[in-house]
């Protein structure tokens, strides 16, 4: 959201990147903070259960989301969950000379930035807002509970 206006909400070249890829990611938080600001009210996001399993590399989407039910505090990604989170922390904290482009080598946490584990790191941000179906959810579920059983075998 623009410092000047609120509920004015920005993404791709204006905000310094260049490439599609960054336009399209800054466009996706963009869009759930737009529709958090406006959904407030209607009690929209669901509580993501605080007290889930918090195994490597989960993001806390309950901590996360419950500060976006305010206009004040949208959701803002960390850097340790994604490279969107990084690429936005960067946009928002760095001066800037040249137009912006996401690098794996900008983030301190690409070892554990991997597509491999992106569910496990994205999966409960991505249902509490709404973008992840409660089918799809579930199915995830399911996979971390065979995953911690295997573990324990």
């Amino acid at each position: 959201m623009t410092s000047k206006v609120r509920g004015l909400f920005l993404a791709g070249q204006i905000n310094g990147t260049t490439g599609y890829e960054e336009a399209a990611g800054q466009g996706l938080l963009a869009g759930i903070n737009a529709s958090l600001y406006i959904d407030v009210g209607e009690n929209r996001i669901a509580d993501v259960a605080a007290s889930s399993d918090s195994g490597e590399g989960d993001v806390d989407a309950g901590a996360l989301v419950s500060r976006a039910r305010s206009r004040d505090s949208l959701l803002v990604l960390p850097r340790s969950s994604s490279y969107l989170g990084v690429l936005i922390d960067d946009l928002c904290t760095k001066d800037l000379r040249e137009p912006y482009r996401m690098l794996t080598s900008r983030s301190e946490y690409r070892m554990s930035l991997r597509q491999d584990n992106a569910d496990a790191r994205l999966s409960a941000v991505g249902h509490a807002v709404g973008l992840l179906s409660d089918r799809r959810y579930e199915a995830f579920e399911k996979k971390r509970a065979n995953v911690a059983a295997e573990r324990k075998r």
